[in-house]
């Protein structure tokens, strides 16, 4: 039976905040849980769903402007060294593009819940909740109170720049209305509500102006058909040609449409891997640069932040204290004690970049 009920929802650390319409009745819940609102009446109808920023994983990060053409791959890429957690979707908002690389705001949500949300029968929209408060709120920054901790965005010429969440004591200035979200959602739903980015967009927006016009142009269409009568059985013919044509040619298109964007995806990655590797070169020879003359490497690791060195120096205290007067490291660890060999005292080292 079709359903004329619109719903917007809020899910949080808390649980999950309800705002619902049905004609011109409405109503407000709260559920403890996805699974018990998916279970009742109020999850029936066509759904806009905004996740909480209490639930969700941001980075800001610049990548090479190669992983523009294809950032959904890109990002997956990368995906291990932007966050630590395992079973994330990740998807990402371009801030802006310069000729060598782009800024991009990175959102990661867990796995198993986009999966359940995305295969909600009316689900049509799932998006961060702070790409919906432009829409009610004009400041640069807002800040709303979580409960356990408070977020902050900050906004550009009415456009999500970044996100954070506060521990400190800092101002909300958005309402104390647990159903802000709920209700920013279900508002979401309406024809023209645009939104820079989301997880999830099945909306179809028809303009009004069209539908004032349909009859109007549909009996014009009727008007001018009945001037341009053609011989319909011959058309007929020719189009049942073409369809054939087109129908012999089609897996060839589409073979040579997949090639082609394998071959961009994969030129995308290994311009990315270029840029990456360029790191570790400039990382390495900085730190060749800080070693004494009497000191070589046998071995050179480098992941994140992260820099592994193992080898042969005269003195190690004489080397652990240029690398510490070098200012460039968070920490400075040194590995077990150093033995002698006739190479020179053996040593490893683990560094923190700042």
């Amino acid at each position: 039976m079709f359903s004329f009920r619109k719903t917007g929802i809020e899910i949080t650390k808390k649980g999950v905040y309800v705002v619902s319409k049905l004609l011109k009745s409405q109503e407000k819940a709260f559920f403890h849980s996805l699974e018990e609102f998916l279970e009742s009446k109020l999850s029936k109808g066509s759904l806009a769903v905004a996740v909480a920023r209490d639930t969700l994983l941001v980075r800001k990060v610049r990548l090479p402007s190669q992983a523009a053409e294809d950032l959904e791959e890109a990002l997956a890429y990368s995906a291990d060294e932007l966050f630590p957690a395992k079973g994330l979707f990740v998807r990402g908002h371009k801030l802006s593009e310069k000729e060598e690389e782009i800024e991009v705001l990175v959102w990661a949500m867990d796995e198993e819940l986009y999966e359940t949300l995305s295969h909600v029968k009316g689900a049509k929209l799932i998006l961060p909740t702070p790409y919906l408060y432009p829409s009610e709120f004009s400041e640069s920054e807002l800040v709303r109170d979580l409960g356990e901790a408070k977020e902050l965005n900050r906004y550009r010429e009415g456009k999500l720049v970044d996100s954070f969440l506060l521990s400190d004591s800092k101002t909300p200035n958005l309402p104390q209305d647990e159903f802000l979200g709920a209700r920013l959602a279900l508002e979401a739903l309406k024809e023209g509500y645009k939104t820079e980015f989301s997880f999830l967009d099945k909306r179809v927006f028809v303009s009004k102006r069209v539908v004032r016009y349909s009859l109007a142009s549909l009996l014009i269409i009727f008007a001018l058909s009945s001037v341009a009568y053609y011989n319909v059985h011959n058309l007929k013919g020719r189009l049942k040609e073409v369809k054939k044509e087109v129908s012999r040619l089609a897996p060839q298109v589409e073979e040579y449409n997949r090639l082609l964007d394998e071959l961009e995806r994969k030129r995308a990655l290994i311009e990315l891997a270029k840029h990456q590797r360029s790191d570790v070169l400039g990382i390495l020879k900085e730190i060749t640069y800080l070693l004494p003359k009497d000191t070589w490497l046998k071995r050179f690791s480098y992941k994140g932040k992260k820099v592994l060195l193992e080898g042969y120096t005269s003195s190690t205290t004489n080397l652990l204290r240029k690398l510490e007067d070098s200012g460039r490291f968070r920490s400075i660890k040194l590995s077990g004690t150093p033995r002698k060999e006739k190479e020179g005292e053996s040593f490893s080292i683990e560094l923190e970049l700042k």
